[in-house]
């Protein structure tokens, strides 16, 4: 009799012991002894973000292929194209709007000097984390140099670009700009059109 009920603990004991001892592993995975758990990467981690935050701004240097219109009334117009500079900065204000100033030479064959310095507001529109489209208006100053004389006058215009992001701090930018300017030299007054394809890169700081 003692011998049965022993067997009897034996059989109804252990395997609950054993039950109440063996760790849940449910929702995990088993890892070698010793080894510390990693945890997995976020997903943003592994994709990383494009573009400035807001707050941040961007530093921009390229050129630009001008093609300036002059009108001096009676005396016709001229118009001339050329290979010029160009460089800027922009401050993030929101994930949308920035707002900078770029500094634009254009010296002509035609011994020419055109200088503009545009501040500038953009809205900005991501086609995806990559690509991102802008466009704003530009109102600023433009020094001309033409025939001995000089003038400073105010220039306005429109301007929309696209920029791609080769990595999440860099990216590359093509941008079409248009600027109206009146200008007086030597007495004549002259209206300036000019239309700009800037081209270039920006880094994020």
């Amino acid at each position: 009799m003692r011998a049965s009920h022993g067997l009897f603990l034996v059989v109804c004991v252990l395997p609950a012991c054993a039950t109440i001892s063996t760790p849940s592993f449910r929702g995990t995975v088993a890892e070698p002894l010793g080894e510390p758990s990693v945890a997995a990467p976020a997903a943003q981690d592994a994709s990383g973000k494009y573009g400035p935050e807001p707050g941040e701004s961007l530093l921009q240097f390229g050129g630009a292929l001008t093609s300036q219109k002059t009108d001096a009334g009676v005396g016709g117009s001229t118009t001339d194209s050329s290979l010029t500079l160009q460089g800027g900065i922009g401050w993030f204000q929101s994930e949308w709007l920035e707002i900078g100033g770029q500094l634009i030479t254009d010296y002509s064959d035609s011994g020419s000097t055109l200088i503009s310095i545009a501040p500038y507001a953009n809205g900005n529109h991501k086609l995806n984390e990559r690509v991102w489209l802008y466009a704003g208006p530009h109102l600023g100053l433009g020094y001309f140099d033409f025939s001995n004389d000089s003038a400073i006058s105010l220039q306005y215009g429109l301007h929309g670009g696209a920029r791609y992001w080769v990595d999440p701090r860099t990216s590359v930018f093509g941008e079409l700009r248009y600027t109206r300017g009146t200008f007086e030299i030597n007495g004549i007054d002259i209206d300036s059109d000019t239309v700009q394809l800037l081209f270039g890169f920006s880094v994020v700081f």
